[in-house]
């Protein structure tokens, strides 16, 4: 995501780019979801929440291509602003618990402690200045320094298992 960032910063000005790139995101995130929800989830409750997703992504692609939302600016505070997840609140909150949801319902607390406080950051962003932050990018050095913290625990407890 940060590479399609950086080619959104490049093209920031180029419309027809703009709109490829921004489509691009939207695709990467969703996927994104779907992945947490396949890997977290089981039998009528993954199909469920699997159909739910699908749902809210024929919603987001219709309210996106209805509003010519697939575009990237400049934000005030000079993050990107990514108009194509500017949605109304239901629909967001409906994505954004379809994010959580399924590492809680599995018990993972650690990713849900991750996921919760860079959502937490990138909600304040957002109802801020209208974009997200980087939350792949807290995600990413967050999950680094789980490893790290992980493999001085175990080395120092001399486990050879990591799980």
């Amino acid at each position: 995501m940060q590479l399609l960032e950086y080619f959104a910063w490049t093209y920031l000005n180029n419309k027809k780019i703009n709109f490829i790139i921004s489509i691009i995101g939207g695709f990467i995130l969703l996927l994104q979801v779907y992945i947490i929800i396949i890997s977290n989830l089981k039998g009528v409750e993954k199909q469920f929440t699997l159909l739910l997703l699908f749902i809210m992504t024929i919603i987001a692609l219709y309210y996106n291509i209805t509003n010519n939302k697939f575009r990237t600016e400049k934000g005030e505070n000079g993050h990107l602003k990514w108009l194509w997840v500017d949605f109304p609140l239901p629909i967001l909150i409906v994505g954004l618990f379809l994010w959580v949801y399924p590492p809680i319902r599995n018990n993972d607390l650690l990713t849900s402690l991750v996921i919760i406080t860079t959502l937490s950051i990138s909600l304040y962003n957002y109802y801020e200045y209208k974009t997200w932050g980087s939350m792949w990018c807290y995600i990413g050095n967050s999950f680094w320094l789980y490893l790290v913290i992980k493999s001085v625990y175990l080395t120092i407890n001399n486990i050879t298992k990591f799980t």
